[in-house]
């Protein structure tokens, strides 16, 4: 299951006393990670920082009206390091993980993340295979919430694992000869 919460809320709640991962998301010019409450139960911590963002501005109002860099924004290279950490750390177990995911206020980019992982990696791996699947996020976020923070992080998730099974497939035909 994935738990999505605000900052405040993921430091103030008992810890887990089951196996689970937390994805911390914080803005990149807040330079204190998030107090999580780390145990024996947890498998892994993946911190990120991201601008949030209901609009998608041209590259010059990026500069100039917000005052950040294209870079800072939720990108391919960061959905590839979100599905690095879900492959070492919740797919393929046999027992899966929790996973716990939190960002300032809960309801823009840790909904995001969730959600785009619920779309691509884990519908995709359910234990029938049939990928389907009923959503499994706990939020505090509004229903409905609906952000280019929320598009931008399922397309670069849908992204990232294309590659990834196109590499799969080109390192298969490698090692088989064929073309």
């Amino acid at each position: 299951m994935i738990h999505v919460f605000s900052r405040h809320a993921v430091e103030a709640i008992a810890p887990f006393d089951e196996p689970h991962v937390f994805i911390s998301i914080r803005s990149p010019w807040d330079d204190k990670p998030a107090r999580l409450r780390v145990n024996e139960h947890t498998i892994g911590v993946l911190h990120m920082a991201f601008h949030d963002l209901d609009c998608m501005p041209t590259p010059a109002e990026l500069k100039v009206s917000y005052h950040i860099d294209a870079h800072d924004l939720f990108n391919a290279k960061m959905a590839r390091e979100l599905l690095a950490f879900m492959r070492t750390h919740v797919l393929g177990k046999s027992l899966r993980p929790e996973i716990v995911i939190h960002c300032d206020g809960g309801w823009s980019r840790s909904a995001a993340v969730a959600a785009g992982l619920e779309a691509t990696i884990l519908t995709a791996t359910t234990p029938n295979g049939s990928g389907a699947r009923r959503p499994t996020c706990a939020s505090t976020a509004p229903s409905g919430t609906r952000s280019t923070t929320n598009r931008r992080v399922a397309n670069a998730a849908r992204s990232a694992r294309t590659q990834g099974a196109r590499a799969s497939a080109r390192q298969a035909r490698n090692e088989t000869g064929s073309s």
